[in-house]
């Protein structure tokens, strides 16, 4: 992996500036700025992968496709999601490439979102999953209620709820800021952050496979249930399979950071 841009190579000459595609490992990039196909109306139907694996979300339901907004934040577009009023959603189809099985794994969003905290919704980031229980596979929601009796909000993963579901016990992250959200799992242990700040964990005692075979990866909604709509924007989405070190997670943290002003 190349450094970080402006720092002295060697000769004295800079390094290139920090890019994912240089990640090795890459299986997703989707950027909201490039790539996305829109209708008159803005209305998104595909969304290009940038890794090499030709991982493309798209949406061929007129009646659920999410809109394009330009220069959403620090002059880079992003996709809103509205919630439950179109149960909006992008897919990517299943693929070798989105199959992590018991191995380590990197998932990082920047969204923003604001799905009010007395509603049992939490909006879906990511989520590749099989649809029975346990439901393994690898999920991102925002909004994630705590408690059933309290407002209490905050981030959560799962991979499969026999473990039970990690979470990122802070409120207020639903005000419609854009931050980094990610997901890792990392020799077995799995780490939830925001912005790259100290991690949730969880230490599984025997690694789940992840794999969710035929299953898409969703962006925005579940579709299977009205409850996990995304009422937001996502601007960009990476994965990485296998090991990511924790300095290579720092740069792609401190890319989007210079990228979006987060």
């Amino acid at each position: 992996m190349s450094g970080s841009g402006g720092t002295a190579g060697t000769g004295g000459a800079p390094n290139p500036p920090f890019s994912p595609s240089t990640l090795s490992g890459l299986v997703l990039w989707l950027d909201a700025s490039l790539g996305v196909t829109a209708d008159g109306a803005n209305k998104v139907s595909a969304w290009t992968d940038r890794s090499t694996h030709q991982n493309d979300a798209a949406q061929v339901d007129a009646s659920h496709r999410p809109s394009l907004v330009k220069e959403t934040i620090n002059g880079h577009s992003s996709i809103h999601f509205d919630g439950d009023v179109s149960q909006a959603y992008l897919a990517a189809p299943d693929s070798g490439s989105l199959r992590w099985g018991t191995g380590d794994f990197t998932v990082h969003v920047i969204a923003g979102y604001s799905n009010a905290a007395i509603q049992p919704t939490f909006g879906m980031l990511y989520g590749k999953f099989l649809t029975t229980a346990p439901f393994p596979g690898v999920v991102l929601w925002g909004n994630y209620q705590l408690l059933s009796n309290a407002p209490v909000v905050g981030l959560a993963g799962q991979l499969n709820s026999d473990d039970g579901t990690i979470v990122y016990a802070v409120a207020g992250l639903n005000d419609g800021h854009f931050r980094d959200y990610s997901v890792r799992r990392v020799s077995g242990q799995v780490r939830l952050a925001v912005n790259n700040g100290t991690p949730s964990t969880f230490a599984q005692t025997t690694a789940s496979d992840v794999s969710a075979a035929g299953s898409p990866v969703y962006f925005g909604s579940n579709p299977t249930t009205p409850k996990q709509c995304l009422i937001g924007d996502i601007a960009e989405v990476i994965a990485v399979s296998g090991v990511l070190s924790d300095l290579d997670d720092a740069q792609l943290h401190s890319y989007f950071v210079q990228k979006y002003a987060l």
